[in-house]
């Protein structure tokens, strides 16, 4: 099969100091230059992005919204000038392997011999490469690599406390830059939970055992990895490898662990290395097929930000162009860089698309009856909670969000009730 020529659309919005690890990505991309070209969509950044893009990457088209057009409007806008047969729609906080749009043509042509194939997503993992870390009867307090170089993009760890029996424990991912390689020297500020020692455990075979002096709250540790020990110590966390869709329409990535409520990545340990059919992909980083976009049409605008590949996804799906994941496509991704997770922003859109990609699919019923849900739990029992603990800034925040929710849905959820074409209770019933 002759290499098809590949558009490489991503959407900007204020993203000037991420631009340039992107544009990096993209110029070391091993494919015939002219089978490819790259469309910038600026979603009206006031940062000073797009003169920053024509005179770091002056090949790359720039095309100007006169206003934010969110995620979806800014891939139509980017969909429309694209000259490729096939397109890789992939989020500015990227780093994209080299060998990323090989792995997508081959996986393409493999599985277009039997198949329709409508798109195919990546594997995304997060920016940073990881040191996990292990702590017993200790916690960390801070960490600190001897070179400045050695720093991730994102500062802060992961941490997942746990529980067991007598003993307290840590499981603990100190972020490393990803171009860190050979010898890692730093240094564990760890805190006392009362008792007389404790261990702390690198990788799978460093350890060292801590002893606290009587009424020491601190103690530093220091590590000091070799060339060989850093390569086999350092690990990465799997960000999306596919996307689950529940019944009550929440989605998820392929990848994100939850422990005690909260949402951490798994390991890539090599538990997402096969090829398969998904339900959804991941608009982070997705190669998409330009006759089913042509078929079934671009993203619906009505989604600002979030669920719109979710609900591409389903639209393919129904037009019979199915999704394929493909481990070997591996995109590096900051996550969030745009929106901020769990900001007053992200929350509304995350909740408002939700909704709307419900009112759009799910049969009548269920529908209301998660409206419903929404109305009766999140906008007033959520913030009536806060009420009892005297929290009245908490509660008229958190009620003015929902309320701004609920009228922003409203009229599109009302008008999606005509529609015949809906999802089954069969369907519903298949979902996670």
């Amino acid at each position: 099969m002759k290499a098809p020529k590949i558009t490489i659309i991503t959407v900007n919005y204020n993203g000037k100091e991420i631009l340039k690890k992107f544009l990096e990505s993209v110029e070391k991309l091993i494919y015939p230059k002219d089978l490819l070209d790259v469309v910038v969509v600026d979603n009206n950044s006031s940062d000073g992005s797009v003169s920053y893009i024509k005179k770091i990457a002056p090949s790359v088209k720039v095309i100007k919204s006169k206003k934010n057009l969110g995620f979806g409007g800014g891939n139509n806008m980017g969909i429309k000038a694209a000259k490729g047969d096939f397109l890789l729609l992939v989020n500015n906080d990227t780093v994209i392997d080299p060998d990323c749009l090989l792995s997508f043509n081959d996986c393409y042509r493999r599985w277009s011999a039997v198949e329709k194939i409508g798109a195919i997503s990546a594997k995304l993992v997060l920016i940073d490469k990881y040191i996990p870390i292990t702590l017993r009867n200790a916690f960390l307090h801070d960490y600190v690599y001897s070179k400045r170089r050695d720093y991730g993009v994102n500062k802060a760890p992961y941490i997942i406390k746990r529980h067991t029996g007598e003993r307290d424990q840590e499981r603990v991912y100190l972020p490393v830059s990803y171009r860190t390689e050979g010898q890692l020297d730093f240094e564990l500020t760890v805190k006392n939970p009362g008792e007389l020692g404790g261990m702390v455990s690198v990788g799978k075979k460093y350890s060292s055992k801590i002893n606290y002096l009587k009424h020491e709250n601190f103690k530093k540790i220091n590590f000091r990895l070799s060339n060989k020990e850093t390569e086999e110590c350092l690990l990465d966390l799997v960000q999306n490898a596919g996307s689950y869709v529940f019944r009550d329409g929440y989605g998820r990535d392929r990848g994100s662990l939850i422990v005690g409520g909260n949402q951490y990545y798994e390991e890539d340990i090599g538990q997402y290395d096969k090829e398969e059919k998904i339900s959804a992909f991941c608009g982070a980083g997705v190669f998409v097929n330009k006759k089913a976009l042509n078929e079934v049409g671009g993203f619906d605008e009505t989604f600002f930000m979030y669920y719109e590949d979710d609900d591409l996804s389903f639209r393919f799906r129904k037009a019979g162009w199915e999704i394929v994941y493909c481990p070997k496509a591996r995109i590096r991704h900051i996550h969030a860089a745009s929106s901020k997770e769990w900001s007053q922003s992200f929350i509304y859109n995350v909740e408002r698309s939700r909704l709307l990609f419900v009112g759009k699919h799910w049969p009548t019923l269920l529908v209301v009856w998660e409206w419903a849900k929404y109305i009766f739990k999140d906008t007033i029992a959520v913030p009536v909670g806060h009420l009892f603990f005297m929290e009245y800034r908490v509660f008229l925040g958190k009620l003015r969000l929902r309320l701004k929710v609920n009228l922003s849905v409203a009229p599109h959820i009302l008008r999606s009730l005509m529609r015949s074409s809906r999802l089954s209770y069969a369907d519903i019933k298949s979902l996670y």
